[in-house]
Formats: structure tokens, sequence, C-alpha cells
């Protein structure tokens, strides 16, 4: 695929790892109990689906601030996430190396996140 067809959210690294974090969340969680169905599990996909989603619409926007409010929402969401990957944890719904394997790839994309919005604030204040 060449890069002028990539979509512009597409080339930002938060987006990147949280893609990878909804579709293992997404994985993992069709082994919940059923009865979590409208419980934990469709709150923690939605919750990690928010993070990428949020990135996507505000990178649609047409200003920064906009955009900053959105990569704030999509923070708010991975929050979220950790306390639903801990809950899920200690109801023994995840197995300890899916909780890390989470984790670890919910921890990046917040990492990846932070620098991105430290970026564009950082670029708005030249």
């Amino acid at each position: 695929m060449e890069t002028e067809n990539i979509k512009p959210y597409k080339k930002i690294l938060a987006w990147q790892k949280g893609y990878q974090f909804v579709l293992e969340v997404y994985k993992i969680t069709e082994n919940f109990p059923r009865e979590e169905m409208y419980g934990i599990t469709s709150q923690i996909r939605r919750a990690a689906v928010s993070v990428t989603a949020n990135i996507v619409e505000g990178r649609a926007k047409k200003s920064e601030n906009d955009f900053l409010r959105y990569l704030n929402i999509a923070k708010g969401s991975l929050w979220e996430c950790e306390f639903f990957l801990e809950l899920a944890k200690d109801l023994k719904y995840l197995k300890q190396n899916e909780f890390e394997k989470l984790n670890e790839l919910r921890a990046k994309t917040a990492f990846f996140l932070y620098k991105f919005t430290k970026s564009i604030i950082e670029d708005n204040q030249k």
C-alpha cells in the first residue's frame, strides 16, 4: 500500500498501538463468562474502542485544541481499561499472562499517546 493512501490517523503510533490493544481485548474477552456479555465484556471493549475512535475523530477536527480534547478523552478511556483489566483479573476472568499482555499493550498505547499529545502541545507553544 502506498503511503499517500494511508489515512492520516493510521500514521499515529498511539493509534497503531491502540488498535493492537483493541484487537487483543476482543480476542481475549471472547472467553469471558457469558453472563458478562453486557457487563465487563461490553464495558472493556467499548473503552478500548473509544481510545482509537477518539484519536480518529480528533484527527478529523480542524483545530489542534479540539484534537487535544479528543486525545484527552482517549487517555481517560485507557484509564478505564486499566480498571476493567484489574477487575477481570481479580474476578479470575483473565489469566495472569493474558492480563500482563493486555496491560502491556495498554501501557504502550498510553506512552505513545502521552508523547504524541506532548508533541502537539509543544508545537503549539512555538
